[in-house]
């Protein structure tokens, strides 16, 4: 008993600390046009040793709440008030962070999980890309909030990144292309062309020898036509990379996608 009144007095106090941040605005803002019926929360750690996974677990109940409040106000000609499912798992769970979840929130805690993609949203905090491509790969998921995938790309040759999580790689990939046609076009409209003075530059010739090599990367071909998606909406949680908060790192490198 005096575990898990522990436990719920912990996640009272941080979860009253947490709901005043910028960074809860700014992630609920993101997911306000989503219609879903189930959360799947996978790698949040256990909330009785690590408080960073307590700090998550409460954005996690935030989310839940915002979502049900939504879904709710959408369907208010229903007679039954419709509440969101909430399923969690992680290996590392002990049995007190199990009854907790279980008991105090009502959520479900099972390895094996099975729905319609569409009406889900993943939520992975700080999870591994290895089983980030799993769940890619195996559960098609079109909701994720959880790590952006540029920070994992950073890590790897191109290459590799690919051989090794080609799902991660091909979204990643998107993201960047994306990122950067969005920055021509607002060099584009931004750029002032100088006045006509008459006067022309003459560039001088390249006197390097005709014969130099210049390295070539190799072309990847990330085989799109193969992939459950076409396109991707990623949105950075910025507010997440300020680390001057009593959550600390919880939420770094966090990022909404929307995968179609």
């Amino acid at each position: 008993m005096k575990n898990e009144a522990r436990l719920q007095d912990s996640f009272k106090e941080k979860l009253r600390v947490l709901q005043r941040g910028d960074v809860v605005q700014e992630i609920l803002s993101n997911i306000s046009g989503i219609d879903v019926l189930f959360v799947r929360c996978l790698g949040l750690g256990s909330v009785s040793v690590s408080y960073l996974a307590m700090y998550q677990l409460c954005l996690l109940k935030l989310v839940v709440d915002y979502l049900n409040q939504n879904l709710n106000e959408r369907n208010k000609e229903e007679s039954e008030m419709v509440e969101i499912k909430v399923s969690l798992w992680d290996p590392v769970f002990s049995h007190e962070d199990k009854e907790f979840f279980e008991n105090h929130l009502k959520y479900t805690v099972e390895e094996e999980f099975k729905c319609d993609p569409s009406s889900v949203l993943y939520y992975m905090p700080h999870f591994p890309v290895s089983i980030f491509e799993s769940v890619l790969t195996e559960e098609k998921p079109k909701f994720i909030l959880a790590n952006d995938l540029t920070a994992y790309a950073i890590k790897f040759p191109e290459t590799k990144y690919f051989s090794q999580y080609p799902n991660c790689a091909r979204l990643t990939k998107l993201i960047t292309n994306k990122t950067k046609e969005e920055s021509v076009e607002k060099e584009n409209c931004t750029a002032v062309k100088p006045p006509d003075d008459g006067f022309q530059i003459v560039k001088k010739k390249n006197r390097k020898k005709k014969n130099s090599l210049v390295y070539q990367p190799p072309v990847i071909d990330y085989g799109f036509e193969t992939a459950y998606f076409k396109k991707v909406k990623s949105s950075i949680i910025r507010e997440g990379n300020n680390t001057d908060n009593p959550w600390s790192s919880a939420f770094t490198d966090m990022s909404f996608m929307v995968i179609d």
